[in-house]
């Protein structure tokens, strides 16, 4: 394409080759003019920001101070520490459940099967122990401290799952031992134990072989 242009008293031609190359060549110019004057535009305005509101400007531009960092750290720190205090509770009450589930079950184990128990476990050695540690450590930073934390409530877990297994193992080898009162009595109580006693039709003392209870007639014996 060609403009011919006449201008002045002398009617003086200009022409001009107007080319696709030279419109991409003009519009190019533009865009960068009007880019270079947007980057202008933005850090001047960004600066006269900082000078008016400097905490708009860093919450605009993502800036955080400092101060705002101690902030987040003391705010994240007070949060693990929380959460540490909770799951050292929970290893409080966890241990004291294990040793009320022993006590019970040293109850409910006959002698002669605690005995046994013991002449199989002499030759036992444990390893060392090795307590939880949930505790902020200053040298470390509060994401490092926040992974230790991590794994130590993961081998909780194992340490539960691990606990459950245990005891229910525990639970269905009590339930066949014969540790139940054998016979069915609404009367709940011996009426002669083994050994020696007064014998009640003699008066004397005599040794009793065996074990008696109270029951109506026809009552039926229970094992378990």
């Amino acid at each position: 394409m060609q403009l011919i242009w006449v201008s002045g008293a002398t009617s003086k031609v200009q022409k001009f080759n107007i080319t696709p190359r030279g419109l991409m060549k003009i519009g190019f110019a533009i865009a960068t003019f009007f880019v270079l004057c947007g980057i202008g535009i933005h850090f001047i305005g960004f600066k006269m920001a900082l000078q008016v509101r400097p905490d708009l400007a860093r919450a605009m531009g993502g800036v955080v101070t400092f101060e705002e960092l101690d902030a987040l750290d003391a705010a994240y720190k007070e949060e693990l520490e929380r959460l540490q205090t909770q799951l050292s509770k929970s290893i409080e009450k966890i241990s004291e459940l294990k040793t009320l589930k022993d006590r019970f079950a040293d109850l409910a184990t006959p002698a002669p099967v605690k005995s046994k128990l013991a002449e199989n476990a002499s030759g036992a050695r444990g390893g060392p122990f090795k307590p939880f540690t949930l505790k902020i450590d200053p040298n470390k930073s509060i994401d490092k401290n926040f992974n230790e934390t991590v794994v130590s409530s993961k081998e909780l877990n194992l340490i539960l799952t691990k606990f459950k297994s245990d005891w229910s193992q525990q639970y269905d080898w009590l339930n066949q031992l014969p540790i139940g009162i054998p016979v069915a009595s609404q009367f709940g109580s011996m009426s002669s134990n083994y050994g020696m006693r007064i014998d009640p039709f003699t008066k004397n003392l005599a040794h009793h072989s065996g074990i008696d209870f109270q029951a109506s007639p026809g009552t039926g014996q229970s094992f378990h």
